[in-house]
């Protein structure tokens, strides 16, 4: 995008096809922009997913332990 944007400065271009590189140009930033945004999107929910399965694994091997612990008081 930056060497575009020198051309069109060192370039004598008509006024129509700066106008269309300049549409190039925003257009290529939101579509990197896209990329990125659903790149956090897919890594968010993956750390979700990750942190749900954590919790649930972890959780219920502290009870069944803490469980145990109550049991073998009580024998």
């Amino acid at each position: 995008m930056v060497c575009i944007g020198i051309f069109i400065m060192i370039s004598s271009l008509q006024e129509a096809m700066i106008v269309f590189y300049q549409a190039l140009i925003l257009g290529a930033m939101f579509f990197g922009l896209g990329i990125v945004v659903c790149s956090v999107v897919i890594l968010n929910n993956s750390i979700k997913k990750q942190t749900e399965f954590f919790i649930d694994r972890f959780d219920k091997k502290e009870e069944k332990e803490v469980n145990s612990e109550v049991y073998e008081k009580l024998d």
